[in-house]
């Protein structure tokens, strides 16, 4: 790990597709392709009245993904860079496969917020598994979770 990633915490690819789906999950994305590397801030928002989670890359609105349906939905202009179109495509696919890592040549870190109510963790378990304790037991209820082995 570099400065910039020291202070990160790895998503665990047990849970990474439960992170994502938290509905408040914010991820760095290291990406290992480019010389020099390049991290991008990748958030994972649930919106419930449009039954879909808005995706935001830098702090800036990329798209939104319906995730029942698979299908996202990406602004005229919004995915000129095919870097950031790669990475969320991989990281919608893995949230709605569960596919592990996405891609060898992108490091997932959390920033230490729970993803699903976003406050920060302090538990050690929690920040290894990127939920509060309390969250996790209101996540399992969610996208058929009922019996996930949390260890």
């Amino acid at each position: 790990m570099d400065q910039t990633t020291s202070k990160l915490t790895p998503v665990q690819s047990k849970y990474l597709k439960i992170m994502l789906l938290g509905g408040k999950c914010t991820v760095k994305v290291l990406d290992k392709r480019s010389t020099p590397h390049v991290m991008y801030t990748v958030q994972i928002r649930w919106s419930m009245w449009a039954d879909a989670y808005d995706v935001f890359v830098d702090h800036m609105y990329t798209g939104r993904f319906y995730f029942e349906k698979g299908d996202a939905l990406f602004p005229q202009g919004s995915m000129t860079n095919p870097v950031i179109t790669s990475l969320v495509q991989q990281l919608m696919d893995n949230a709605r496969f569960g596919l592990g890592v996405p891609d060898p040549e992108m490091d997932i870190f959390h920033i230490g917020n729970c993803g699903y109510c976003g406050r920060p963790l302090t538990d050690p378990e929690s920040i290894f598994i990127g939920l509060g304790p309390t969250c996790r037991k209101r996540i399992t209820d969610r996208h058929e979770l009922r019996n996930f082995k949390w260890k």
